[in-house]
């Protein structure tokens, strides 16, 4: 064959490639900067599988550096002011992987937030078993586990009554009805449970009273879901799907405009004492925490944040705040995510 023909022919067959594979990479969506690459999927609400990433996850960034400012000088203005005794924040940009935290490695009580890795147990057996959701449970009420909490929730099971598996995950993490959260804990697998804190590193002792976690081992949660790393896709979207319709205005969702979606989840642990001297049962401390997705036009990110204090008005407030600080700084383009 001519040498210039051979060339030509080449030239053609390397054209048609690339305009194939660009028509064929527009559904994906990439972010690349300095520090990151990272290619997802798209075609989700909810979700944004990742197909392929390189980020450093050890440092955090210059160009979060004000946010960083704003949160500490936040904290310790609350702090200061008996708002609070320990508050820690842990924001991250999903698009870029990029971070920035304060007191992000100070470790809470988890309380509620456990909701969400029992939600991912089910939904993990569901991948292989999709009639799981349907299994039908009858609930028998021996204590009320909602009743020393006082985020109650608007709607709970009832006595006698038989709830399917997939009904139960909606009181659960909707309403975060706690005897749905016990009667789902009680019938799953409990090897499939355990393999969820494993599998995700979630550092939980088999002591409520001593379990711990830190906001930026919490998030990584919601960046598995997110991802659709964990789970498969329709059952990382089903996840978020739930958590976006938690009954939680209090936090996160307050500091956001009506029309911007989020799905979290919050916890909260009240600790008593007995005063040695009068027998009396006091108010050691309360813990309050919110952690979830907020999806910014084109720019979704994580926020979590984690308090302990006297006051949950306080603390709840605490939450907005911050959570009003990360959308205002993003609405105005000050904050790059």
């Amino acid at each position: 064959m001519n040498p210039n023909k051979k060339n030509i022919i080449i030239g053609i067959i390397l054209l048609a490639v690339g305009i194939t594979g660009g028509i064929l990479l527009q559904k994906y969506y990439f972010h690349q900067s300095t520090d990151s690459f990272i290619v997802r999927q798209g075609g989700y609400d909810f979700i944004n599988p990742l197909l392929s990433c390189d980020i450093s996850e050890n440092k955090q960034f210059n160009e979060y550096k004000p946010i960083t400012e704003k949160f500490q000088a936040y904290i310790k203005q609350n702090i200061q002011n008996g708002n609070a005794e320990d508050i820690s924040v842990y924001f991250r940009g999903l698009n870029s992987g990029h971070w920035s935290g304060v007191n992000e490695n100070d470790a809470y009580s988890p309380a509620s937030l456990l909701k969400v890795p029992i939600m991912i147990a089910y939904l993990k057996e569901a991948d292989e078993n999709p009639d799981i959701l349907n299994e039908q449970i009858v609930y028998h009420q021996t204590t009320d586990e909602n009743e020393q909490e006082t985020f109650k929730p608007q709607q709970f099971i009832e006595d006698g009554k038989t709830y399917t598996v997939d009904d139960l995950l909606k009181y659960m993490i909707e309403y975060s009805d706690n005897n749905a959260a016990q009667l789902l804990q009680d019938n799953v697998d409990q090897k499939s449970l355990t393999d969820v804190y494993s599998d995700l590193g979630i550092p939980v002792s088999s002591s409520e009273k001593e379990d711990s976690i830190t906001p930026k081992e919490y998030s990584y949660i919601f960046r598995i879901l997110y991802n659709a790393t964990y789970l498969s896709k329709p059952m990382s979207q089903y996840a978020l799907e739930l958590l976006s319709a938690a009954d939680f205005p209090q936090g996160i969702k307050a500091g956001l405009p009506a029309d911007i979606p989020s799905s979290q989840k919050f916890g909260e642990r009240t600790v008593l004492n007995k005063n040695a001297a009068t027998g009396q049962t006091v108010l050691a401390y309360r813990e309050l925490h919110d952690c979830g997705i907020v999806y910014y036009p084109d720019n979704p990110y994580l926020l979590c944040v984690m308090t302990k204090g006297q006051d949950f008005s306080k603390l709840s407030k605490i939450i907005s705040d911050l959570s009003a600080l990360v959308y205002q700084e993003t609405a105005s383009g000050v904050l790059k995510i």
